[in-house]
């Protein structure tokens, strides 16, 4: 018991030698890391300005492009200044620790504008060498510039543009628009000055399409296309079996052209409210017509050897050369072979477009322009968009063609 007293106070002066011993220790390694953590706590605080930079510089970027693209519209003289100018003025405060470098390139129908900072980093910028390097670029395209000839409203997800199959859409010097989504099968093709989607765009299209696209609403929304009288139930069925011409007007019951016969629809608005046969080679023409398609009308037009439309020269509907009734739904189907000229605007607002063919179409108009809910090609046609609006005596309708304003994309 005695030795056990005795060696107790040995142990505790043992113990508190070796807490003063690691108090010591710890003190010393603290004072060692000071410095270390002080620079890492600095160079976080570092980071954080350099990537804060890095956004405003970016947002800086996308504004001067957008900006550059409006200017387009309306002339290309000194949009490359003028977007230079804007973009250094967005990064005034960035500009009192960095310097800033500008660059404008200005296309026929698109502004990029890249921006490069340069600010110092930590000793004399040795870490890292040379000091922190910004660069950011952004690409704006002005759709003013360029004509709008396919627009897809897609109201909803499942309406979009979508070539089929081994289905081709030709729009050279012409933009392609979907409200959704642009889907191209791996075996068709879409080809066009540009192509916007506003969610997703997949498959080959040439050049690359721009998504993220803003919505284009309804240019026509208010326009009137109902037939201006009702027809009978039971309309009947005529058959045309000689050249014949038809006077403008609502047309009940169904039509069949049959053999190698021409109708030529005369000037004017024709409303069919049954349904439109094309049999035996036969051929329809029109000039300064407009074709307007009842809500329960279908189409057989596989029959037929030609099909030359062009659209209404004057009046309410002037542009138009082929509409869908606003009570149409679901699918209305044209055949796309006889086609040789379909010049004007194309307007089904409600339904989803189906182009079905086997060969090149509308190759002969002076210009096109297709506005509906959601367009499909299936098969294997190749429709061509044209876009020589001044050689037409059809005016283009606003809100489509080159009569549409303001409406510029980022690209990136």
């Amino acid at each position: 018991m005695q030795r056990r007293q005795a060696i107790l106070p040995r142990v505790l002066a043992l113990l508190g030698a070796l807490r003063r011993e690691n108090a010591g220790a710890t003190a010393v390694t603290f004072a060692a890391l000071v410095p270390i953590l002080a620079v890492i706590a600095a160079g976080a605080i570092e980071l954080a300005q350099v990537n804060s930079d890095r956004s405003a510089t970016q947002d800086a970027a996308d504004a001067a492009a957008l900006m550059g693209a409006r200017q387009l519209s309306v002339s290309p003289t000194g949009v490359e200044q003028r977007a230079d100018a804007y973009a250094t003025d967005q990064l005034g405060q960035i500009a009192g620790h960095a310097s800033i470098s500008v660059a404008t390139t200005v296309g026929p129908t698109s502004v990029t504008v890249a921006i490069t900072t340069q600010r110092a980093s930590f000793f004399g910028s040795l870490i890292p060498p040379g000091g922190f390097t910004t660069r950011v670029q952004a690409t704006a395209m002005s759709m003013a510039a360029v004509p709008l000839c396919v627009l897809a409203l897609a109201p909803s997800g499942s309406d979009e543009i979508q070539l089929e199959g081994s289905s081709q859409i030709s729009a050279p010097g012409c933009a392609v628009d979907s409200n959704q989504a642009v889907a191209v099968a791996s075996g068709a093709a879409l080809a066009a000055e540009a192509t916007e989607a506003g969610t997703t765009a997949s498959g080959p299209i040439s050049p690359a399409a721009l998504t993220g696209a803003a919505s284009i609403a309804d240019p026509f929304a208010s326009l009137d296309i109902a037939a201006p009288t009702s027809c009978p139930p039971g309309g009947g069925s005529t058959t045309i079996n000689a050249d014949t011409v038809l006077p403008a007007g609502v047309h009940c019951g169904d039509y069949q052209v049959v053999g190698n016969v021409t109708l030529t629809l005369a000037r004017g608005e024709h409303y069919f409210e049954g349904n439109l046969t094309g049999k035996g080679g036969s051929n329809i023409t029109g000039t300064d017509v407009v074709v307007i398609f009842g809500p329960s009308t279908a189409l057989d037009l596989k029959g037929a050897s030609n099909i030359s439309l062009n659209g209404r020269q004057s009046g309410p509907l002037a542009g138009f050369v082929i509409a869908v009734d606003r009570g149409a739904t679901g699918t209305f189907q044209i055949q796309t072979d006889p086609f040789t000229n379909i010049t004007g605007a194309v307007y089904a607002p409600t339904v989803n477009l189906d182009l079905d063919g086997t060969h090149q179409a509308a190759q002969g108009s002076q210009w096109t322009v297709i506005t509906a809910r959601a367009l499909t090609l299936t098969g294997s046609p190749d429709v061509v968009i044209n876009s020589n609006y001044a050689g037409s005596a059809v005016p283009i309708p606003t809100g489509v063609g080159t009569n549409v304003q303001g409406n510029v994309v980022l690209k990136n």
